[in-house]
């Protein structure tokens, strides 16, 4: 039984650092990951840090404010995932579907863990669909802006 409720990627935590992208869907996710938990690669952590760096860099939030949501992160129930399915296979998903090797992490894990995957990520939610995983959120459906 898996403990985690979902698989989160840094697409879906970087929507509730900033209020012009906190959509109600972000919000139904957050709700999820502090009631059910979530899971998430090791690489996890280094892009929120860069995405947060890049946000003061580009004033669009204080050190202030990045360090303080990097606080509450760190409170909700969210487990960094060891590796376990090596580097070749991430090297195949990725190959596989066209992703970069950080984003075939996400989906290696909700593959191997049977959890649904939360992503705002495209490319990476029309993999998860490929592979079987629940995407999370379903508001994903659309057709690609780059069709």
């Amino acid at each position: 039984m898996n403990a985690a409720g979902l698989v989160i990627d840094s697409t879906v935590v970087m929507s509730w650092c900033f209020t012009t992208d906190l959509t109600d869907v972000a919000k139904d996710v957050l709700r999820e990951v502090a009631t059910r938990g979530a899971v998430t690669s090791p690489l996890w952590s280094y892009e929120v840090a860069s995405s947060l760096t890049s946000a003061c860099r580009k004033r669009r939030i204080t050190t202030t404010q990045a360090s303080t949501f990097m606080a509450k992160l760190e409170a909700l129930p969210i487990e960094i995932e060891r590796d376990k399915t090596g580097f070749d296979m991430t090297l195949a998903m990725a190959l596989t579907h066209g992703l970069s090797a950080y984003d075939a992490s996400y989906l290696m894990i909700a593959r191997h863990r049977q959890l649904p995957l939360a992503t705002f990520n495209w490319a990476l939610a029309e993999a998860a669909r490929s592979e079987g995983v629940e995407v999370m959120p379903s508001s994903l459906d659309f057709e690609s802006p780059f069709a």
